[in-house]
């Protein structure tokens, strides 16, 4: 089938164009007007600092006083606190094996956990929260965070 040869005016409008162009005049000025406008700051809410990247780490579940877990500890925390360039540590909890039948251990245990961190750490910052293994009446975070 032969095509047709393009006689009188060229399309060369997109085709929101040409819909644009038959509605209504009313209906034209709602649209244009509906434009979403680029936002503007608020005023006093410009950025004052530029963006930078925090390097930290979250440990959790190390378990001290559990079978050979403070050895394992002794041996990994030192290889989290050597990648990059930590600026704190996390630790999320069960820190110490220290609840259900270990409660008589509980000082113990978060000693030898407070002794490795310090050891390790020197002067970066931590936090430390409670997990569910370790006996919150013995020994608060508090009590051995720096």
């Amino acid at each position: 089938m032969k095509q047709k040869p393009l006689t009188g005016k060229r399309r060369t409008q997109s085709a929101r164009t040409r819909l644009f162009s038959k509605l209504s005049p009313g209906l034209k000025k709602k649209l244009s007007s509906s434009r979403p406008q680029p936002k503007q700051p608020k005023p006093g809410m410009k950025r004052k600092a530029k963006a930078y990247t925090v390097d930290f780490a979250v440990v959790g579940d190390s378990h001290v006083g559990y079978a050979n877990s403070s050895a394992i500890f002794k041996d990994l925390l030192p290889k989290a606190a050597g990648g990059g360039n930590k600026r704190f540590f996390i630790f999320g909890g069960d820190n110490a094996q220290a609840g259900a039948n270990h409660g008589k251990d509980a000082d113990a245990y978060y000693r030898d956990f407070k002794n490795i961190v310090t050891a390790t750490l020197g002067s970066i910052p931590y936090k430390a929260s409670i997990g569910n293994w370790e006996a919150p009446d013995r020994c608060s975070p508090n009590t051995w965070e720096r």
